[in-house]
């Protein structure tokens, strides 16, 4: 600043008071000091400079306007605020840092040098770009640049106010928006199981997920989330802007729990470090019967480089037992029925899963050696290409199956056999459940001269039919007997029956099934063979003799 003196007596200076063309005297003589008007104070208590329609923060201890960090090449609009009335605005612009930057029109101003612009009124409010061209810039404006930005408030009585505020180009630190959080659970096959959404809980207008997390085995479980989409929009192109995670734990106590705290625990991770986070729940937060619960609360709270931080992004979770909500894998076997009667060279095992398939990866396998189950994958391949070993995979509730099994090689010519398939049932990896039932099936004597294919219709054998003949005669020899022993002594009828047994009143077809019977053979097998072919031939014989 200069100060002088200005000698007005001076002709040569300024004319006589009242003079018109050099009035200097004239203005100095008819000014009269008036008093500031009361609500024309000092910067943030009578008027208030604005940058995008926002008023800077004040430093307090230097009671001006703080450093603002502004991007490179912004485009920024400057006004005022005041309930002054007839006030105006005289803006200028000067370097900060003793580089040369540019001025209102764009032009560069070196240091020392001012850039001046004049605004009439607030509602009009003065526009300015900040670039100071640098080709080694990405944006192509230099990173740094300095600009002293300052508002003169006047009125025509000549009362001012002043006022500066200092312009930084930083990408980093320019910070017009609060950055995002987000947070996200990381996919593990070896955790997915155990963990389910159950619903939302709506918070000031968001609705939050809820979790249903299954304790392992182990009697906890270990969760990783991720805060790789949180966000600042203030971020150059590239950057997440993000320098700090925060994660908050809330309500992590048993539900039965007679001292619980409402204090968590808190996680600082700096965002170089990585932005993922691994927690491990161990207490269960619901009773068995899922009739009390409390949520376990995990926030999430990202700070950007500037320092400002995210609202909160929150999930919940509820805590229960392994073996809460997974019901064990429910099979109903259709066929083969265990009155059934094998004579075909394959067995089909059919029936469906009704239950307990929550995620669709049940398997069911069958075989004819229970040892067959517990072999190798290859080995199993092997058992399945000659008929031994099946199995169907990934069912879920609803699905239907039917596997075969080759059991030609287990038929006997002479005698019936009785047979076992053995059934696994496992859910999963069989962390879960490793079910194990079994099916007995009863294969019918073959003939030797049916060569394996064993249709329904298969002839018995030879000895068989033999077997069949002679207890025929035996029976008809006993009977005639008896009739004519009943013609000629009907005295001593009632102590022939009792000799022989009733055999006189006892049905044919059933006497033959008993000689069957004595002869070895299985009940059931004998039964069927009696009313397939001895029933229709006694029929004829009787009729033939009627």
């Amino acid at each position: 600043m200069i100060v002088t003196t200005i000698d007005v007596e001076n002709p040569s200076v300024t004319q006589e008071f009242g003079g018109e063309q050099i009035p200097i005297l004239s203005n100095l003589l008819d000014y009269r000091l008036t008093p500031y008007p009361s609500d024309f104070g000092i910067a943030g208590e009578g008027y208030d400079l604005t940058v995008n329609g926002q008023s800077p923060s004040i430093d307090s201890i230097t009671g001006a306007y703080s450093t603002m960090y502004i991007k490179s090449n912004s485009e920024l609009s400057f006004d005022y605020v005041t309930n002054v009335p007839g006030v105006f605005a005289d803006w200028t612009l000067s370097s900060g840092n003793n580089d040369s930057v540019t001025g209102w029109d764009g032009a560069v101003i070196d240091a020392g040098e001012i850039s001046h612009t004049q605004q009439t009124a607030p509602e009009i409010p003065t526009l300015g770009s900040f670039c100071v061209a640098n080709t080694s810039s990405n944006t192509g404006c230099r990173i740094g640049a300095e600009w002293i930005l300052t508002l003169y408030l006047h009125d025509d009585e000549g009362h001012t106010r002043i006022t500066y505020i200092r312009l930084v180009t930083d990408d980093t630190l320019a910070d017009e928006f609060r950055p995002l959080a987000s947070a996200s659970i990381i996919s593990n096959p070896a955790t997915s199981e155990f963990i389910a959404l159950d619903g939302t809980k709506t918070v000031a207008g968001t609705d939050w997920p809820i979790y249903r997390v299954r304790l392992t085995e182990t009697g906890d479980i270990s969760l990783s989330f991720s805060a790789e989409n949180s966000s600042d929009p203030d971020a150059p192109e590239g950057e997440t802007g993000i320098e700090l995670f925060e994660w908050k734990v809330f309500f992590d106590y048993p539900w039965d729990s007679q001292s619980p705290t409402l204090e968590g625990h808190e996680f600082q991770i700096p965002a170089s470090a990585t932005d993922e986070w691994t927690y491990t729940f161990r207490n269960l937060t619901s009773n068995p019967d899922g009739t009390l619960e409390n949520e376990i609360r995990v926030e999430l709270i990202v700070y950007d480089k500037a320092g400002k931080q995210s609202e909160k992004h929150r999930m919940y979770f509820i805590v229960v037992g392994e073996d809460f909500g997974d019901e064990p894998p429910l099979v109903q076997f259709t066929a083969p029925r265990p009155t059934d009667s094998q004579r075909e060279d394959l067995v089909v095992v059919t029936g469906n899963l009704i239950s307990g398939a929550e995620n669709g990866d049940v398997k069911i396998e069958v075989a004819l050696d229970p040892a067959v189950l517990d072999y190798s994958t290859s080995q199993k391949i092997t058992q399945k290409q000659i008929g031994k070993f099946n199995l169907s995979e990934m069912n879920s509730d609803g699905d239907t199956f039917s596997l075969t099994l080759d059991i030609s090689d287990v038929y006997q010519v002479e005698t019936g056999v009785a047979s076992t398939i053995y059934i696994r049932i496992t859910e999963g990896d069989g962390s879960r459940y490793v079910i194990s039932e079994t099916i007995d099936i009863s294969l019918v004597p073959r003939g030797g001269d049916s060569g394996g294919g064993g249709s329904a219709d298969v002839g018995l054998s030879t000895t068989i039919m033999a077997g069949i003949g002679a207890a025929i005669l035996l029976i008809l020899v006993v009977v005639v007997t008896l009739v004519v022993r009943g013609r000629s002594r009907d005295t001593v009828e009632s102590d022939t029956v009792e000799q022989f047994g009733g055999v006189e009143t006892m049905d044919p077809v059933e006497a033959y099934v008993q000689q069957m019977v004595a002869s070895g053979y299985d009940e059931q097998q004998a039964r069927a063979y009696a009313e397939q072919y001895y029933a229709s031939y006694y029929e004829q014989q009787r009729q033939g003799g009627a």
